[in-house]
């Protein structure tokens, strides 16, 4: 998984994320398990950016 052929199919796997299709899915349809695209992303440094955190802490109350 961590050779040429890992990474193109780490890219691949990125490509659809990035298409709208989540990673759970995604590792299922592949019949691999739940964390397996994160495992694969992070192993070729391919993981999309956290999405931004929506606290309400600082919010102020009117």
């Amino acid at each position: 998984m961590r050779g040429d052929e890992g990474r193109a199919l780490a890219s691949a796997c990125r490509a659809l994320v990035d298409d709208g299709v989540p990673m759970l899915t995604l590792a299922r349809d592949l019949g691999r398990g739940a964390t397996w695209v994160n495992f694969i992303l992070e192993c070729h440094d391919l993981r999309p950016a956290p999405h931004p955190i929506k606290s309400t802490a600082r919010r102020t109350r009117v």
